[in-house]
């Protein structure tokens, strides 16, 4: 039987593994076999073709007996009648955990193909997190399904090719599994672009023939010279190129297919480390190299585990020759990535890659719109890296543009919440610095110091972004409920009550309590409109007797006279604050916007009856607080910084935003946006900030 046969093959590519893992592989291509009889692919092959070859492709990364079954299952419980009690029944909980979560990760109908992919990863994360195996089958049932695509129609050849590109291929070069990585690049692009593909390939098959004399020539020289000096090479090979990643470096770089062709490629596989760089020595005397593009990545490794030597030497008539020297183990951990520990499950190993999962399920719990999720998860997988130290000397991995800020909040959501500044190689620096490759970054935090919408502009990668989302959601809640409540308060004034007169019980039993879970939730809604203050008043007045009203004094004022019922903004160029002399501007669309009174953005505007409005701050206003810029010159000297914000943080006051601007090797301006009470609060907090021994000067910004 043709098929028994295949089974055979696969059983000789099994060898790695124990007798009686074996019989039980053999029984799960029996179930396989029987469950799949009769079913075809598109090809009109035997359907069970294709779980055949997904196991082969496992047993070429040598998995382990239980993800071989759950390779030879894997479609078994989406396709056919065999349940997921019957498969953990006869191969145990693990396999049927395994193949269970593959069936989960299917196409389900949505409205657009980016909400589809986004629950589809959504449900790939699930089942990876507590068995990273789940992606490595998944990435060979892709491997197959891409090499057998020339079936299908180009309507759906395209929408898998995409896919894969988008997501399957850079999952795998995340993991660490290159080899797959760039086969699922090559596939796609094919599939996508069939003439720019076969162009490409038939001027690389040219390029090769050319350079294959010339290339033979400098591997035997390199042969010759490692022997020399006592250097065993286990293998040494040209590299053949990326096709896909030849055609994005085109677009990219605006280069000829010649210009990233002309090079040479080689690999050097080696016995132990200490061969590696005795053979880097032997090829820079045997070669000119050059340094900039050096790369040791033993003694850094890359984040996914990735080691070896990078260099590029000065080739025969100038040519270059890139050229990798790695050990063995090296050479297959760049291959198989995580799939060479598959015999562990994610949660019981410390892992890159476990970091990377964990954060993309942080980041899926936070944003629940899958169109949004999936967008982030690409953002985090196209990136190119950049690597940086923390002070203790560990190296994180940030995405090419990221800022001091999406350092801080990938080292602790904490941290990143409460950052005001960096020192950047023990300089002082702004969050919004741009972080290059080798630079120590270290992260200066205050308590007071808390997320605003502007951070979000600063910030490029998904963990950042969430986590500031995260926190404005929060604070947003906080907000309403305040301004609620004090809506309310004032409701209730009109009518001689307050909420205390009332009770919050009794309010809360008088209105909608089915659609409040809590008080704070029935403020809340107040606060962000959806339910007036007017309405909860009519509710409260039929309610409440008129002898049980008593006369209150009221408590709550809005801090400008005259403004009630009118929406007020507070002017970004000048940073009004009570104590200042102001002018309301009525502008369409914002209601008024409230200035100082020598404020230049309105000098043209004082004249106009119809615009500009005489204003008074209300006496005994309510405590919110307003934003205010400062200005303080200090002497770039170690603490001074901290000095500065602990003296802020004892005065109560929030730091909103914090930039650093570089005067001279010696001074810098430190640009404070806090928010204050009023002008007394400022006074107080200035007179303390000038005590501190080193600042020079301090004033507020954008008044003239």
């Amino acid at each position: 039987m043709p098929m028994k046969g295949d089974f055979n093959l696969l059983r000789k590519e099994l060898n790695y593994l124990e007798t009686n893992q074996l019989r039980k592989i053999e029984s799960a291509f029996e179930v396989a076999l029987s469950a799949h009889a009769g079913q075809k692919r598109v090809s009109g092959d035997p359907y069970i073709i294709h779980p055949i070859a997904v196991t082969k492709i496992l047993a070429d990364y040598k998995m382990d007996y239980e993800s071989i079954i759950a390779g030879l299952l894997h479609d078994v419980i989406e396709d056919t009648a065999i349940t997921k009690k019957a498969i953990q029944k006869q191969f145990g909980v693990s396999v049927a955990h395994l193949v269970d979560g593959l069936s989960k990760i299917k196409q389900v109908e949505f409205k657009s193909r980016l909400a589809a992919q986004g629950e589809n990863f959504r449900k790939m994360l699930l089942a990876m997190s507590s068995d990273i195996r789940v992606i490595v089958i998944k990435l060979a049932d892709r491997l197959h399904n891409m090499r057998t695509l020339e079936v299908l129609s180009k309507e759906r050849k395209e929408r898998i090719a995409t896919e894969t590109l988008e997501i399957f291929s850079p999952i795998a070069r995340r993991l660490g599994m290159h080899d797959i990585s760039l086969e699922l690049e090559d596939l796609s692009f094919k599939a996508l672009y069939p003439k720019r593909y076969a162009v490409l390939s038939n001027g690389l098959t040219k390029i090769e023939k050319k350079h294959q004399d010339v290339m033979e020539k400098i591997l035997n020289k390199i042969r010759q010279h490692m022997s020399k000096a006592d250097v065993t090479i286990l293998s040494l090979f040209s590299r053949k190129k990326n096709l896909y990643s030849i055609y994005r470096k085109m677009k990219r770089k605006h280069v000829s297919f010649s210009e990233l062709t002309d090079v040479y490629a080689a690999r050097v596989i080696l016995k132990n480390e200490m061969d590696c760089y005795k053979a880097l020595g032997v090829l820079h005397q045997l070669y000119y190299p050059l340094s900039e593009k050096f790369k040791d990545y033993i003694a850094v490794p890359k984040p996914n585990g990735y080691q070896s030597l990078h260099t590029v030497l000065f080739g025969p008539s100038g040519v270059p020759i890139e050229v990798q020297i790695r050990t063995q183990g090296m050479e297959e951990r760049a291959s198989s990535g995580i799939a060479s520990h598959w015999q562990y499950k994610i949660r019981s190993i410390e892992t890159k890659e476990q970091k990377w999962l964990e954060n993309l399920i942080d980041i899926q719990k936070v944003i629940g719109n899958p169109e949004e999720f999936i967008k982030n998860v690409k953002m985090d997988l196209f990136s190119e890296e950049v690597f940086v130290f923390t002070p203790k000397g560990d190296i994180i991995e940030l995405p090419q543009n990221a800022t001091a800020m999406d350092f801080a909040y990938n080292v602790h959501t904490e941290i990143g919440n409460h950052c005001i500044a960096a020192k950047i190689d023990r300089q002082l620096a702004p969050l919004s610095s741009t972080l290059a490759n080798g630079q120590t970054i270290e992260i200066l935090t205050s308590d007071s110091a808390h997320p605003t919408a502007v951070w979000l502009d600063i910030v490029v990668t998904p963990k950042a972004k969430t986590s500031i989302h995260n926190f404005l959601k929060s604070q947003q809640k906080k907000e309403s409920i305040a301004l609620g409540r004090e809506l309310l308060e004032f409701s209730l004034n009109k009518i001689g009550l307050s909420i205390e007169s009332v009770g919050d019980d009794q309010l809360f039993s008088m209105v909608d309590s089915k659609r409040y879970q809590a008080i704070d939730e029935f403020y809340a809604s107040i606060g962000m409109g959806t339910l007036s203050p007017h309405k909860v008043i009519e509710k409260i007045s039929s309610n409440i007797k008129p002898q049980k009203r008593s006369k209150v004094i009221r408590k709550t004022q809005l801090p400008i006279k005259g403004t009630e019922g009118m929406v007020v903004k507070y002017a970004k160029c000048c940073y009004p604050i009570p104590g200042d002399p102001i002018m309301g501007i009525l502008t369409s669309g914002q209601g008024m916007v409230v200035h100082c009174e020598n404020c230049p953005q309105i000098l043209s505007l004082r004249e106009d009856p119809q615009r500009c409005v005489h204003i008074h701050w209300s006496i005994g206003h309510s405590k919110m607080t307003f934003e205010v810029k400062l200005m303080i010159r200090v002497v770039d000297h170690r603490g001074v910084l901290a000095d500065i914000t602990t003296d802020i943080s004892k005065a109560f006051i929030n730091i909103i935003n914090l930039e650093v601007q570089v005067v001279d090797d010696k001074q810098v301006d430190l640009l404070i946006l806090i928010g204050v009470t009023g002008r007394k609060q400022l006074a107080d907090l200035i007179r303390q900030l000038r005590k501190i021994r080193y600042v020079e000067r301090i004033q507020r910004t954008h008044i003239q």
